[in-house]
């Protein structure tokens, strides 16, 4: 067996910086633009529609960057093989293979090894709700979720894919048509995500089918690539049960391999305290198989309340009030939970016109912001950029997922000089846990 990398650093005690891989750096040698103001970053409103041109590489390069910024962790957005134009790379078609978009096998072992060199973990994000559009509806229907109806299935929209070979088979899928009511259960358990095709997660004996392959696949990339921690997409489309069993099983299996510690941390927005809960407390199967629950979860209310507070538009009260609800949601819970809380994010749900933090505050807000993210004792979370001060907003995700880079000129956006970036290494360097 191989040897692993364990950080002497807890999970409690990361600090994690996000990269949008698509959109950091595509590893040719460019100038880092000096300035004082604000930037929206590159790319036009057409190219930051589809792949801009980011790589594994272009992370390589910049791990120094991060480093010195003063961060424990990277969290990478999905880096397996998409559908055409997905470039966020949550529309997968292959969970064997790296998108040559964003290079090879290779590259991303490099990229670990890298980040372990300098004394970082690597958490990959995880997707196990749905596959990228694999398939299409008997005719090409657009369906849309009714009361639980099954569609007819039409084919598969390419002939070797999806893969691995075992996910081939169309009743590990819902079939349900579209979610239109994203509030609504069972419909956002069951319906796909426009385009995106829903697994079926649940207890018959085809998903379970399903749930052991799912485990195969991430399992081979915690073993070859000696990644640290998972990052779980959409979380509130599956049941605690479906969570904590996957958790369980790749905690037990990186144990295996020698990985004292896994940290896995959820996303799960638009749920109440008591509905996070049930993902904090053990949950039993129907043959009386007991999972043990994830590590922490992303903390969506605080980053809407973030900056109404740091404005003076909202008192201290308010922080206050959401931590003494998680204090009682921990001591109901079965494990410790971890809040993971950031300022900005690639996936601001619910927020009709998108935003970066850079449009709300100004770079000293900004510090203190994150100043008090590390003062409240939670796991913080950088969006790639902030550091830098990008400034993006618009009425789609793709306004706030800004290029750090030119994609057809020499210049980018790494300013180790730049005031935030300063501001926020010598915080990251200061704070102690």
């Amino acid at each position: 067996m191989s040897v692993v990398y364990n950080s002497p650093v807890a999970f409690s005690e990361d600090k994690i910086y996000f990269i949008l891989i698509d959109r950091f750096h595509d590893g040719s040698p460019r100038n880092s633009t000096k300035t004082c103001i604000r930037k929206k970053g590159y790319g036009n409103e057409d190219e930051l529609q589809r792949f801009y041109g980011g790589t594994l590489k272009g992370i390589i390069d910049k791990l120094g960057y991060i480093k010195k910024l003063g961060f424990t962790a990277i969290w990478i957005s999905p880096f397996f093989h998409n559908t055409e134009g997905a470039y966020h790379g949550y529309a997968i078609k292959d969970f064997t293979n790296v998108d040559p978009h964003f290079g090879t096998k290779e590259d991303l072992k490099k990229l670990v090894n890298g980040a372990h060199a300098l004394g970082m973990k690597v958490y990959m994000d995880v997707i196990i709700n749905h596959t990228g559009d694999v398939w299409h509806y008997l005719n090409r229907q657009n369906y849309q979720y009714n009361q639980g109806l099954v569609y007819p299935f039409g084919s598969w929209n390419e002939e070797e894919f999806p893969l691995p070979t075992k996910l081939r088979d169309i009743d590990f899928f819902e079939r349900k048509g579209r979610i239109t009511d994203w509030m609504k259960y069972p419909e956002l358990a069951e319906g796909d995500f426009f385009e995106l095709k829903k697994f079926k997660l649940n207890e018959t004996g085809d998903s379970l089918e399903l749930q052991n392959i799912l485990v195969e696949i991430y399992s081979y990339w915690i073993q070859h690539f000696d990644f640290d921690g998972f990052r779980i997409d959409t979380v509130r489309h599956m049941s605690p049960l479906v969570i904590n069993r996957f958790t369980h099983r790749i905690k037990q299996f990186a144990n295996s391999l020698g990985k004292m510690e896994f940290p896995v941390f959820i996303e799960a927005p638009f749920l109440s305290d008591s509905e996070i809960l049930a993902y904090f407390k053990n949950q039993t199967d129907h043959q009386g198989n007991s999972y043990s629950p994830p590590d922490g979860f992303l903390d969506f209310y605080l980053h809407f309340d973030l900056p109404d507070y740091m404005n003076g538009r909202k008192s201290l009260g308010k922080i206050r009030e959401r931590f003494r609800s998680l204090q009682s949601l921990r001591e109901q819970a079965d494990s410790t939970v971890h809040q993971v809380t950031f300022l900005d994010n690639h996936d601001q749900v619910g927020d009709p016109y998108k935003q970066r933090i850079a449009q709300k505050l100004n770079n000293k807000k900004i510090a203190e912001a994150w100043q008090l993210l590390l003062d409240l004792n939670t796991i913080p979370c950088l969006y790639y950029g902030t550091e830098q001060g990008l400034s993006g907003a618009g009425p789609h995700d793709k306004f706030v997922r800004e290029a750090m880079f030119q994609k057809d000129g020499n210049n980018d956006l790494f300013d180790e000089n730049y005031i935030l970036y300063k501001n926020i290494r010598q915080i990251n360097r200061m704070t102690r846990k």
